[in-house]
Protein backbone atom coordinates (compact mmCIF):
# COMPACT_ATOMS: atom_id res chain seq x y z
CA UNK A 1 0.00 0.00 0.00
CA UNK A 2 1.32 3.33 -0.79
CA UNK A 3 0.97 6.58 1.48
CA UNK A 4 -1.92 7.51 -0.68
CA UNK A 5 -3.97 4.48 0.06
CA UNK A 6 -3.27 2.54 -3.19
CA UNK A 7 -2.36 -0.81 -3.48
CA UNK A 8 1.05 -1.97 -5.53
CA UNK A 9 1.95 -5.40 -7.87
CA UNK A 10 3.91 -5.83 -9.58
CA UNK A 11 3.42 -8.43 -12.11
CA UNK A 12 4.24 -12.24 -11.96
CA UNK A 13 7.41 -12.90 -14.33
CA UNK A 14 4.98 -14.86 -17.17
CA UNK A 15 6.79 -18.66 -18.08
CA UNK A 16 4.57 -18.80 -20.64
CA UNK A 17 5.69 -20.41 -24.51
CA UNK A 18 5.30 -17.72 -26.86
CA UNK A 19 4.20 -18.71 -30.39
CA UNK A 20 7.85 -18.08 -31.42
CA UNK A 21 9.49 -20.35 -28.97
CA UNK A 22 7.22 -23.06 -30.54
CA UNK A 23 7.74 -22.70 -34.10
CA UNK A 24 11.62 -23.15 -33.30
CA UNK A 25 10.61 -25.66 -31.67
CA UNK A 26 9.51 -27.34 -33.67
CA UNK A 27 11.82 -26.75 -36.28
CA UNK A 28 14.22 -28.30 -34.25
CA UNK A 29 12.05 -31.68 -34.25
CA UNK A 30 12.10 -31.55 -37.92
CA UNK A 31 15.71 -31.10 -37.79
CA UNK A 32 16.41 -33.97 -35.80
CA UNK A 33 13.41 -36.20 -37.54
CA UNK A 34 15.67 -35.88 -40.95
CA UNK A 35 18.51 -36.99 -38.82
CA UNK A 36 20.65 -33.94 -38.55
CA UNK A 37 23.73 -33.19 -36.30
CA UNK A 38 25.02 -30.34 -34.24
CA UNK A 39 27.91 -30.00 -32.11
CA UNK A 40 28.26 -28.83 -28.35
CA UNK A 41 31.43 -28.00 -27.52
CA UNK A 42 33.78 -31.15 -28.73
CA UNK A 43 30.62 -33.31 -28.39
CA UNK A 44 29.30 -33.75 -31.66
CA UNK A 45 25.11 -34.74 -30.61
CA UNK A 46 23.16 -36.71 -33.19
CA UNK A 47 19.15 -36.90 -32.68
CA UNK A 48 16.80 -39.23 -34.56
CA UNK A 49 13.12 -39.72 -34.09
CA UNK A 50 11.96 -42.83 -34.59
CA UNK A 51 8.63 -43.80 -35.85
CA UNK A 52 6.59 -45.42 -33.34
CA UNK A 53 6.63 -48.95 -34.94
CA UNK A 54 7.59 -50.56 -38.28
CA UNK A 55 10.45 -50.56 -40.02
CA UNK A 56 12.70 -47.60 -40.48
CA UNK A 57 13.13 -46.29 -44.77
CA UNK A 58 16.37 -47.99 -46.46
CA UNK A 59 19.49 -45.96 -46.52
CA UNK A 60 19.77 -43.90 -49.48
CA UNK A 61 23.65 -43.16 -48.98
CA UNK A 62 27.26 -45.00 -48.85
CA UNK A 63 29.14 -44.46 -45.56
CA UNK A 64 29.27 -41.82 -43.37
CA UNK A 65 28.55 -39.04 -45.76
CA UNK A 66 25.34 -40.41 -46.49
CA UNK A 67 23.62 -36.93 -44.47
CA UNK A 68 20.15 -36.63 -44.42
CA UNK A 69 19.57 -40.15 -46.95
CA UNK A 70 20.68 -42.37 -43.17
CA UNK A 71 17.45 -43.91 -41.82
CA UNK A 72 16.65 -43.33 -38.36
CA UNK A 73 17.85 -47.06 -37.58
CA UNK A 74 21.43 -46.36 -39.58
CA UNK A 75 21.82 -43.22 -37.79
CA UNK A 76 21.21 -45.74 -34.26
CA UNK A 77 19.73 -42.86 -32.47
CA UNK A 78 16.70 -43.27 -30.18
CA UNK A 79 14.13 -40.66 -30.11
CA UNK A 80 14.52 -37.56 -28.10
CA UNK A 81 12.77 -37.96 -25.29
CA UNK A 82 11.23 -34.70 -23.71
CA UNK A 83 7.65 -36.32 -21.92
CA UNK A 84 5.79 -36.03 -18.56
CA UNK A 85 3.47 -38.58 -16.82
CA UNK A 86 0.61 -39.18 -18.35
CA UNK A 87 1.75 -38.29 -22.05
CA UNK A 88 1.49 -40.54 -25.29
CA UNK A 89 3.66 -43.17 -26.72
CA UNK A 90 3.87 -45.10 -29.31
CA UNK A 91 1.38 -47.28 -27.48
CA UNK A 92 -1.32 -44.68 -27.71
CA UNK A 93 -1.05 -44.47 -31.41
CA UNK A 94 -0.82 -41.06 -33.74
CA UNK A 95 -1.67 -37.48 -32.95
CA UNK A 96 -1.40 -34.20 -35.49
CA UNK A 97 1.87 -33.34 -36.34
CA UNK A 98 2.70 -30.04 -34.66
CA UNK A 99 -0.91 -30.56 -32.47
CA UNK A 100 -0.60 -28.97 -28.71
CA UNK A 101 -2.27 -30.43 -25.70
CA UNK A 102 -2.33 -30.04 -21.94
CA UNK A 103 -1.98 -32.97 -20.07
CA UNK A 104 -2.34 -32.00 -16.38
CA UNK A 105 -0.14 -29.28 -15.83
CA UNK A 106 2.54 -30.96 -18.48
CA UNK A 107 2.26 -28.63 -21.39
CA UNK A 108 2.79 -30.95 -24.64
CA UNK A 109 3.56 -30.87 -28.33
CA UNK A 110 3.14 -33.64 -31.20
CA UNK A 111 6.23 -34.69 -32.97
CA UNK A 112 6.37 -33.85 -36.59
CA UNK A 113 6.02 -37.65 -37.57
CA UNK A 114 2.79 -38.16 -35.67
CA UNK A 115 4.52 -41.06 -33.61
CA UNK A 116 4.10 -39.15 -29.76
CA UNK A 117 3.81 -36.46 -27.57
CA UNK A 118 6.46 -34.87 -25.65
CA UNK A 119 6.50 -32.28 -23.00
CA UNK A 120 8.14 -28.73 -23.18
CA UNK A 121 7.00 -27.86 -20.09
CA UNK A 122 5.63 -28.32 -16.51
CA UNK A 123 2.96 -25.75 -15.35
CA UNK A 124 2.82 -24.47 -11.31
CA UNK A 125 -0.77 -26.26 -11.86
CA UNK A 126 -3.22 -28.31 -14.75
CA UNK A 127 -5.46 -24.88 -14.11
CA UNK A 128 -2.47 -22.67 -15.60
CA UNK A 129 -1.57 -24.73 -18.72
CA UNK A 130 -3.10 -23.17 -22.00
CA UNK A 131 -2.85 -25.35 -24.89
CA UNK A 132 -4.12 -21.65 -27.64
CA UNK A 133 -2.11 -20.72 -27.70
CA UNK A 134 0.76 -22.48 -26.35
CA UNK A 135 1.36 -21.21 -23.11
CA UNK A 136 2.25 -21.61 -18.98
CA UNK A 137 0.48 -18.86 -17.50
CA UNK A 138 1.92 -17.81 -14.71
CA UNK A 139 1.14 -18.20 -11.17
CA UNK A 140 -0.85 -16.10 -9.27
CA UNK A 141 0.62 -16.91 -5.82
CA UNK A 142 3.10 -19.38 -4.48
CA UNK A 143 2.08 -22.52 -2.38
CA UNK A 144 0.67 -21.54 0.76
CA UNK A 145 1.42 -17.90 0.42
CA UNK A 146 -0.53 -15.05 2.78
CA UNK A 147 -1.39 -11.42 1.25
CA UNK A 148 -3.30 -8.38 2.24
CA UNK A 149 -6.08 -6.94 0.17
CA UNK A 150 -6.45 -4.00 2.67
CA UNK A 151 -7.91 -5.49 5.67
CA UNK A 152 -8.48 -9.06 4.22
CA UNK A 153 -5.91 -11.81 4.84
CA UNK A 154 -6.53 -14.18 2.12
CA UNK A 155 -4.28 -17.29 1.27
CA UNK A 156 -3.17 -18.96 -2.15
CA UNK A 157 -6.01 -20.89 -3.47
CA UNK A 158 -4.57 -24.92 -4.55
CA UNK A 159 -4.69 -23.93 -8.56
CA UNK A 160 -2.47 -21.22 -7.59
CA UNK A 161 -5.01 -18.91 -9.89
CA UNK A 162 -6.19 -16.61 -8.11
CA UNK A 163 -6.84 -16.16 -3.80
CA UNK A 164 -9.29 -17.24 -1.30
CA UNK A 165 -10.29 -15.12 2.00
CA UNK A 166 -9.35 -16.44 5.52
CA UNK A 167 -10.63 -13.58 7.65
CA UNK A 168 -10.98 -10.05 7.73
CA UNK A 169 -9.32 -7.90 10.35
CA UNK A 170 -9.98 -4.81 11.67
CA UNK A 171 -8.27 -2.43 9.77
CA UNK A 172 -5.79 -2.96 7.01
CA UNK A 173 -2.93 -1.74 10.54
CA UNK A 174 -4.05 -4.87 11.65
CA UNK A 175 -3.18 -7.51 8.88
CA UNK A 176 0.05 -9.35 8.64
CA UNK A 177 0.88 -11.99 6.32
CA UNK A 178 3.91 -12.79 7.72
CA UNK A 179 2.01 -13.30 11.38
CA UNK A 180 -0.68 -15.90 9.44
CA UNK A 181 -3.54 -14.22 11.25
CA UNK A 182 -4.83 -11.06 11.94
CA UNK A 183 -2.84 -8.61 14.61
CA UNK A 184 -4.86 -8.07 18.16
CA UNK A 185 -3.22 -4.94 18.51
CA UNK A 186 -1.84 -2.70 14.98
CA UNK A 187 1.35 -3.59 13.58
CA UNK A 188 4.60 -1.92 15.61
CA UNK A 189 5.41 1.72 14.03
CA UNK A 190 9.28 0.42 12.06
CA UNK A 191 7.95 -2.90 11.95
CA UNK A 192 8.90 -4.74 8.01
CA UNK A 193 6.16 -7.12 6.50
CA UNK A 194 5.93 -8.77 2.99
CA UNK A 195 2.69 -7.84 0.87
CA UNK A 196 3.37 -10.36 -2.22
CA UNK A 197 6.22 -8.67 -3.52
CA UNK A 198 5.54 -5.44 -1.91
CA UNK A 199 8.13 -4.45 1.08
CA UNK A 200 6.33 -2.45 3.67
CA UNK A 201 7.28 -1.04 6.84
CA UNK A 202 4.58 -0.03 9.67
CA UNK A 203 3.67 3.76 9.55
CA UNK A 204 4.90 6.14 12.44
CA UNK A 205 1.64 5.40 15.62
CA UNK A 206 1.33 2.16 13.88
CA UNK A 207 -1.44 3.26 11.80
CA UNK A 208 -1.01 0.82 8.93
CA UNK A 209 1.15 0.12 6.72
CA UNK A 210 3.55 2.45 4.32
CA UNK A 211 5.31 0.45 0.91
CA UNK A 212 9.30 0.66 0.83
CA UNK A 213 9.67 -1.18 -2.30
CA UNK A 214 8.39 -3.37 -5.06
CA UNK A 215 10.23 -6.61 -5.31
CA UNK A 216 10.92 -9.41 -8.44
CA UNK A 217 8.93 -11.67 -6.23
CA UNK A 218 7.31 -12.67 -2.84
CA UNK A 219 10.70 -14.71 -1.88
CA UNK A 220 12.89 -11.91 -2.33
CA UNK A 221 10.81 -9.40 -0.37
CA UNK A 222 11.28 -12.04 2.68
CA UNK A 223 15.25 -11.64 2.05
CA UNK A 224 15.03 -8.10 2.47
CA UNK A 225 12.53 -8.45 5.19
CA UNK A 226 14.65 -10.54 7.27
CA UNK A 227 17.87 -8.85 6.76
CA UNK A 228 16.26 -5.67 8.14
CA UNK A 229 16.76 -4.05 4.84
CA UNK A 230 15.05 -1.09 3.38
CA UNK A 231 15.33 -2.57 -0.48
CA UNK A 232 14.82 -5.56 -2.74
CA UNK A 233 18.18 -8.00 -3.60
CA UNK A 234 18.68 -8.43 -7.02
CA UNK A 235 17.14 -11.92 -8.69
CA UNK A 236 19.40 -14.21 -8.49
CA UNK A 237 18.67 -15.77 -11.55
CA UNK A 238 15.91 -15.07 -14.35
CA UNK A 239 12.22 -17.02 -14.26
CA UNK A 240 12.88 -20.26 -16.27
CA UNK A 241 16.15 -20.16 -16.76
CA UNK A 242 18.13 -23.74 -16.85
CA UNK A 243 21.47 -24.18 -15.99
CA UNK A 244 23.98 -27.40 -15.91
CA UNK A 245 26.91 -27.82 -12.79
CA UNK A 246 28.38 -30.87 -14.03
CA UNK A 247 26.49 -32.99 -14.40
CA UNK A 248 23.56 -31.36 -12.12
CA UNK A 249 20.44 -30.40 -14.19
CA UNK A 250 19.22 -27.21 -12.38
CA UNK A 251 16.71 -24.37 -12.74
CA UNK A 252 15.94 -20.73 -11.26
CA UNK A 253 13.15 -21.63 -8.10
CA UNK A 254 9.84 -19.78 -8.35
CA UNK A 255 11.76 -16.91 -6.22
CA UNK A 256 14.08 -16.36 -8.11
CA UNK A 257 15.97 -16.42 -5.09
CA UNK A 258 18.78 -19.06 -5.98
CA UNK A 259 19.10 -21.96 -8.39
CA UNK A 260 17.19 -25.97 -7.27
CA UNK A 261 18.02 -28.98 -8.33
CA UNK A 262 15.37 -30.53 -11.06
CA UNK A 263 17.82 -33.79 -11.62
CA UNK A 264 21.06 -35.85 -11.94
CA UNK A 265 21.97 -36.40 -15.42
CA UNK A 266 23.88 -39.04 -16.08
CA UNK A 267 26.57 -37.18 -16.90
CA UNK A 268 27.81 -33.45 -18.16
CA UNK A 269 26.94 -34.00 -22.22
CA UNK A 270 23.32 -35.35 -21.38
CA UNK A 271 22.75 -32.15 -19.31
CA UNK A 272 23.85 -29.73 -21.68
CA UNK A 273 22.17 -31.33 -24.64
CA UNK A 274 19.17 -31.31 -22.07
CA UNK A 275 19.67 -26.98 -22.39
CA UNK A 276 20.29 -27.10 -26.52
CA UNK A 277 16.59 -29.06 -26.46
CA UNK A 278 15.03 -26.54 -24.05
CA UNK A 279 13.73 -30.07 -22.40
CA UNK A 280 12.20 -29.99 -18.51
CA UNK A 281 14.30 -32.83 -17.93
CA UNK A 282 17.67 -34.79 -18.40
CA UNK A 283 18.15 -35.95 -21.89
CA UNK A 284 17.90 -39.91 -21.86
CA UNK A 285 20.93 -41.83 -23.18
CA UNK A 286 21.15 -42.15 -27.07
CA UNK A 287 23.08 -45.50 -26.76
CA UNK A 288 24.93 -47.52 -24.02
CA UNK A 289 27.99 -47.30 -22.88
CA UNK A 290 29.94 -49.39 -25.50
CA UNK A 291 27.26 -50.12 -27.42
CA UNK A 292 28.14 -50.72 -31.35
CA UNK A 293 25.74 -50.27 -34.61
CA UNK A 294 25.65 -50.51 -37.82
CA UNK A 295 25.36 -48.05 -40.59
CA UNK A 296 25.13 -49.44 -43.38
CA UNK A 297 29.22 -50.85 -44.02
CA UNK A 298 30.56 -48.60 -41.18
CA UNK A 299 30.75 -50.07 -37.55
CA UNK A 300 29.79 -47.04 -34.55
CA UNK A 301 29.99 -47.05 -31.36
CA UNK A 302 28.26 -44.93 -28.83
CA UNK A 303 30.48 -41.87 -27.92
CA UNK A 304 31.69 -41.08 -24.38
CA UNK A 305 28.89 -38.70 -23.47
CA UNK A 306 26.21 -41.31 -24.55
CA UNK A 307 24.65 -38.66 -27.01
CA UNK A 308 24.90 -40.55 -30.06
CA UNK A 309 26.95 -42.42 -32.54
CA UNK A 310 30.47 -42.02 -33.64
CA UNK A 311 32.41 -43.98 -37.07
CA UNK A 312 34.46 -46.39 -35.47
CA UNK A 313 35.75 -48.83 -38.51
CA UNK A 314 34.18 -49.14 -41.96
CA UNK A 315 34.22 -53.05 -42.97
CA UNK A 316 34.50 -54.44 -46.63
CA UNK A 317 30.81 -54.99 -46.95
CA UNK A 318 27.65 -53.88 -44.90
CA UNK A 319 27.21 -57.96 -44.50
CA UNK A 320 30.52 -57.67 -42.65
CA UNK A 321 29.91 -55.36 -40.27
CA UNK A 322 28.77 -57.07 -36.45
CA UNK A 323 27.16 -55.11 -33.67
CA UNK A 324 27.00 -57.69 -31.03
CA UNK A 325 30.81 -58.16 -31.45
CA UNK A 326 31.78 -54.64 -32.43
CA UNK A 327 33.89 -55.98 -34.86
CA UNK A 328 34.23 -56.56 -38.96
CA UNK A 329 33.73 -60.12 -39.43
CA UNK A 330 36.08 -62.20 -41.44
CA UNK A 331 33.11 -64.38 -42.76
CA UNK A 332 29.29 -63.83 -43.36
CA UNK A 333 26.80 -65.29 -41.60
CA UNK A 334 24.69 -69.04 -41.90
CA UNK A 335 21.28 -69.61 -43.56
CA UNK A 336 18.71 -68.72 -41.46
CA UNK A 337 20.85 -66.93 -38.99
CA UNK A 338 18.93 -64.54 -36.91
CA UNK A 339 20.17 -61.36 -34.57
CA UNK A 340 19.58 -58.31 -32.82
CA UNK A 341 20.94 -54.83 -34.36
CA UNK A 342 20.12 -52.37 -31.95
CA UNK A 343 16.15 -52.69 -31.57
CA UNK A 344 15.97 -54.48 -34.78
CA UNK A 345 15.84 -58.15 -35.63
CA UNK A 346 17.61 -59.30 -38.77
CA UNK A 347 18.29 -62.85 -40.66
CA UNK A 348 20.82 -63.79 -43.05
CA UNK A 349 20.26 -63.14 -46.80
CA UNK A 350 19.86 -66.58 -49.01
CA UNK A 351 23.50 -65.90 -50.02
CA UNK A 352 24.97 -65.38 -47.37
CA UNK A 353 26.66 -62.55 -47.85
CA UNK A 354 24.81 -60.51 -44.84
CA UNK A 355 21.69 -59.59 -42.64
CA UNK A 356 18.72 -58.01 -44.05
CA UNK A 357 15.71 -56.97 -41.65
CA UNK A 358 13.36 -59.46 -40.94
CA UNK A 359 9.72 -59.53 -40.97
CA UNK A 360 9.60 -58.78 -37.44
CA UNK A 361 8.39 -55.76 -35.46
CA UNK A 362 11.07 -53.88 -34.34
CA UNK A 363 11.57 -53.92 -30.20
CA UNK A 364 11.07 -51.35 -28.08
CA UNK A 365 14.52 -50.82 -27.66
CA UNK A 366 18.05 -52.18 -28.48
CA UNK A 367 18.01 -53.98 -24.42
CA UNK A 368 14.59 -55.69 -24.94
CA UNK A 369 15.72 -57.65 -28.37
CA UNK A 370 17.05 -60.92 -26.78
CA UNK A 371 19.11 -63.63 -28.76
CA UNK A 372 19.68 -66.90 -26.85
CA UNK A 373 22.53 -68.97 -27.74
CA UNK A 374 21.00 -71.22 -30.66
CA UNK A 375 20.33 -68.04 -32.51
CA UNK A 376 16.10 -67.85 -31.21
CA UNK A 377 15.93 -64.35 -31.49
CA UNK A 378 12.69 -62.42 -29.57
CA UNK A 379 11.60 -59.15 -28.45
CA UNK A 380 10.56 -58.67 -24.35
CA UNK A 381 7.65 -56.39 -23.43
CA UNK A 382 8.68 -53.03 -22.31
CA UNK A 383 8.35 -52.97 -18.63
CA UNK A 384 7.09 -49.86 -18.77
CA UNK A 385 6.39 -46.42 -20.96
CA UNK A 386 8.84 -43.97 -22.64
CA UNK A 387 9.18 -40.82 -20.60
CA UNK A 388 7.12 -42.82 -17.75
CA UNK A 389 7.50 -41.85 -13.92
CA UNK A 390 5.98 -43.47 -10.62
CA UNK A 391 6.71 -42.88 -6.85
CA UNK A 392 8.61 -46.38 -5.35
CA UNK A 393 8.56 -47.15 -1.80
CA UNK A 394 9.53 -44.39 0.68
CA UNK A 395 8.69 -41.44 -1.78
CA UNK A 396 11.32 -42.28 -4.19
CA UNK A 397 10.54 -40.83 -7.79
CA UNK A 398 11.85 -42.62 -10.81
CA UNK A 399 11.28 -42.49 -14.10
CA UNK A 400 10.97 -45.45 -16.97
CA UNK A 401 14.87 -46.10 -18.38
CA UNK A 402 15.81 -45.30 -21.74
CA UNK A 403 16.18 -48.93 -22.76
CA UNK A 404 12.45 -49.24 -21.49
CA UNK A 405 13.45 -52.34 -18.98
CA UNK A 406 12.78 -51.03 -15.69
CA UNK A 407 13.03 -47.94 -13.66
CA UNK A 408 16.21 -45.91 -12.37
CA UNK A 409 15.68 -43.72 -9.51
CA UNK A 410 15.77 -39.69 -10.12
CA UNK A 411 15.55 -38.87 -6.52
CA UNK A 412 14.58 -39.36 -2.99
CA UNK A 413 11.18 -36.89 -2.04
CA UNK A 414 11.70 -35.94 1.52
CA UNK A 415 8.65 -38.23 1.99
CA UNK A 416 5.95 -40.45 0.44
CA UNK A 417 3.33 -37.64 0.45
CA UNK A 418 5.77 -35.16 -1.06
CA UNK A 419 6.21 -37.25 -4.51
CA UNK A 420 3.96 -36.44 -7.40
CA UNK A 421 4.81 -38.55 -10.12
CA UNK A 422 2.39 -36.98 -12.45
CA UNK A 423 4.48 -33.83 -11.84
CA UNK A 424 7.00 -35.74 -14.17
CA UNK A 425 10.87 -34.47 -13.37
CA UNK A 426 9.55 -32.20 -10.40
CA UNK A 427 7.85 -35.04 -9.24
CA UNK A 428 9.64 -33.91 -5.78
CA UNK A 429 7.37 -31.32 -4.32
CA UNK A 430 8.81 -29.21 -1.98
CA UNK A 431 7.95 -29.66 2.13
CA UNK A 432 5.19 -27.58 3.50
CA UNK A 433 6.19 -27.45 6.97
CA UNK A 434 9.10 -29.07 8.79
CA UNK A 435 8.05 -32.20 11.06
CA UNK A 436 6.18 -31.03 14.03
CA UNK A 437 5.76 -27.60 13.20
CA UNK A 438 2.70 -25.86 14.31
CA UNK A 439 1.79 -22.43 13.54
CA UNK A 440 -1.83 -20.44 14.09
CA UNK A 441 -4.48 -19.55 12.00
CA UNK A 442 -7.10 -17.73 12.80
CA UNK A 443 -8.72 -19.19 16.05
CA UNK A 444 -7.43 -22.79 15.15
CA UNK A 445 -3.65 -24.32 16.17
CA UNK A 446 -2.21 -26.37 13.26
CA UNK A 447 0.11 -29.17 13.04
CA UNK A 448 2.57 -30.27 10.07
CA UNK A 449 1.20 -33.63 9.01
CA UNK A 450 3.87 -36.47 8.72
CA UNK A 451 4.51 -36.05 5.14
CA UNK A 452 5.21 -32.70 5.60
CA UNK A 453 2.96 -32.11 3.09
CA UNK A 454 0.41 -29.85 5.09
CA UNK A 455 -1.04 -28.72 8.20
CA UNK A 456 -4.09 -30.05 9.91
CA UNK A 457 -5.90 -28.58 13.00
CA UNK A 458 -4.79 -29.58 16.27
CA UNK A 459 -7.47 -27.87 18.26
CA UNK A 460 -9.87 -25.24 17.83
CA UNK A 461 -9.17 -22.26 20.00
CA UNK A 462 -12.27 -20.68 20.33
CA UNK A 463 -13.09 -17.40 21.13
CA UNK A 464 -9.89 -17.19 22.90
CA UNK A 465 -8.14 -17.19 20.19
CA UNK A 466 -4.95 -18.67 19.20
CA UNK A 467 -1.28 -17.41 20.51
CA UNK A 468 1.30 -16.95 17.82
CA UNK A 469 4.07 -16.49 19.93
CA UNK A 470 3.39 -19.22 22.34
CA UNK A 471 1.92 -21.58 19.71
CA UNK A 472 -0.86 -22.33 22.08
CA UNK A 473 -4.73 -21.97 22.68
CA UNK A 474 -5.11 -18.15 24.78
CA UNK A 475 -6.24 -18.85 28.37
CA UNK A 476 -9.55 -17.19 29.51
CA UNK A 477 -9.19 -14.97 32.86
CA UNK A 478 -12.30 -14.18 32.94
CA UNK A 479 -16.68 -15.46 32.33
CA UNK A 480 -18.51 -13.39 29.99
CA UNK A 481 -20.24 -10.14 31.69
CA UNK A 482 -18.48 -10.36 34.52
CA UNK A 483 -17.64 -6.72 36.05
CA UNK A 484 -14.90 -5.36 38.58
CA UNK A 485 -13.43 -2.39 40.03
CA UNK A 486 -9.75 -1.99 39.97
CA UNK A 487 -9.22 1.40 42.18
CA UNK A 488 -11.80 4.25 40.62
CA UNK A 489 -11.82 1.82 36.90
CA UNK A 490 -15.21 -0.21 36.43
CA UNK A 491 -14.04 -2.25 33.81
CA UNK A 492 -15.48 -5.67 32.24
CA UNK A 493 -14.54 -8.92 30.59
CA UNK A 494 -13.61 -8.73 26.28
CA UNK A 495 -14.99 -10.61 23.89
CA UNK A 496 -12.29 -12.86 23.67
CA UNK A 497 -12.89 -13.28 27.69
CA UNK A 498 -8.60 -12.88 28.21
CA UNK A 499 -8.93 -9.50 30.10
CA UNK A 500 -10.84 -6.64 30.96
CA UNK A 501 -11.68 -3.38 29.03
CA UNK A 502 -12.09 -0.28 31.04
CA UNK A 503 -16.26 0.57 31.07
CA UNK A 504 -16.37 3.90 33.29
CA UNK A 505 -13.76 5.48 35.32
CA UNK A 506 -16.17 6.43 38.77
CA UNK A 507 -15.82 9.98 40.91
CA UNK A 508 -13.71 7.57 43.41
CA UNK A 509 -12.22 4.50 43.84
CA UNK A 510 -14.96 4.22 47.01
CA UNK A 511 -17.96 5.35 44.80
CA UNK A 512 -16.51 2.27 42.19
CA UNK A 513 -18.66 -0.92 44.32
CA UNK A 514 -18.39 -4.42 43.65
CA UNK A 515 -20.77 -7.26 44.69
CA UNK A 516 -19.62 -10.66 43.42
CA UNK A 517 -19.37 -10.13 39.67
CA UNK A 518 -21.27 -6.96 39.22
CA UNK A 519 -20.09 -3.74 39.59
CA UNK A 520 -21.48 -0.11 39.31
CA UNK A 521 -20.41 3.66 40.13
CA UNK A 522 -21.99 5.02 43.00
CA UNK A 523 -23.35 8.81 42.18
CA UNK A 524 -20.92 11.13 44.60
CA UNK A 525 -22.87 12.36 48.02
CA UNK A 526 -20.93 16.08 47.21
CA UNK A 527 -18.72 17.97 45.13
CA UNK A 528 -15.07 18.63 45.57
CA UNK A 529 -14.41 21.28 47.32
CA UNK A 530 -18.51 22.10 48.80
CA UNK A 531 -18.30 22.90 52.46
CA UNK A 532 -20.51 24.22 54.69
CA UNK A 533 -21.35 26.02 57.88
CA UNK A 534 -23.22 23.53 60.50
CA UNK A 535 -23.95 24.38 64.35
CA UNK A 536 -22.27 26.99 65.86
CA UNK A 537 -18.67 27.11 64.95
CA UNK A 538 -18.95 23.58 62.44
CA UNK A 539 -17.70 23.57 59.28
CA UNK A 540 -18.94 20.62 57.13
CA UNK A 541 -16.23 20.07 53.90
CA UNK A 542 -16.88 17.19 51.30
CA UNK A 543 -14.54 14.05 51.86
CA UNK A 544 -11.93 12.73 49.11
CA UNK A 545 -13.78 10.00 48.62
CA UNK A 546 -17.15 12.40 47.85
CA UNK A 547 -18.86 10.00 49.87
CA UNK A 548 -19.43 13.02 52.90
CA UNK A 549 -18.76 15.31 54.64
CA UNK A 550 -15.92 15.46 57.53
CA UNK A 551 -17.00 18.08 60.35
CA UNK A 552 -14.05 20.60 61.67
CA UNK A 553 -14.44 22.62 64.89
CA UNK A 554 -13.74 26.39 64.14
CA UNK A 555 -13.63 27.08 67.78
CA UNK A 556 -14.35 30.90 69.25
CA UNK A 557 -13.99 32.08 65.80
CA UNK A 558 -17.40 30.33 64.16
CA UNK A 559 -17.65 29.62 60.51
CA UNK A 560 -17.96 32.29 58.08
CA UNK A 561 -20.81 31.22 55.91
CA UNK A 562 -20.38 34.83 54.06
CA UNK A 563 -17.50 33.97 52.20
CA UNK A 564 -17.89 31.18 49.17
CA UNK A 565 -17.21 28.55 49.89
CA UNK A 566 -17.95 29.03 53.77
CA UNK A 567 -14.54 28.91 56.01
CA UNK A 568 -13.81 29.25 59.40
CA UNK A 569 -13.46 33.07 60.27
CA UNK A 570 -10.19 34.21 60.90
CA UNK A 571 -8.22 31.32 59.34
CA UNK A 572 -6.13 32.19 56.01
CA UNK A 573 -7.80 30.92 52.41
Amino acid sequence: MNPSGQRWRRARPDRRVHRGAWRVALVLLLAAAGGCSRVLGDVELEQVVEPASGPPAAPTGEGPGAGAGASAEEAGNPPLSLEAPGASTGFEGACGAGAVRCSGAALQLCLPDGSRWISTNICASPALCRADPPACQPPACALDELSCDGAVLQVCNAQRDGWERLDTCASAAYCSPNSRQCLATPCTEGELSCNMEQLQRCAEGGLGWVSLALCETQALCEQARAAGAGSCPAAVCESGAQRCVGNSLQRCNDGRSDWELVEQCDNAALCQLSLVSGSAACESRRCAPGEHRCRGETLTVCNAGLTGLVDEQVCASAALCDPLSGSCQAAACQPGARRCNGAQIETCKADRTGFERSGDVACASASLCIQSSNNAVSCRDPVCGDGQFRCAAGGVLQRCSSARDGFEDVRACGSPALCDATLGPLGCKPAVCQSGEQRCQGSSLLVCRPGRDGFDELVDCGAAGCDAVALACRTETCRRNQERCTGARLETCNDARTGFDLVQVCASEALCRQTNNNARCLEPTCNPGEAECRRRGVLAVCNADLTGFDEIDCGDAGCDDGRDPPRCAGRAD
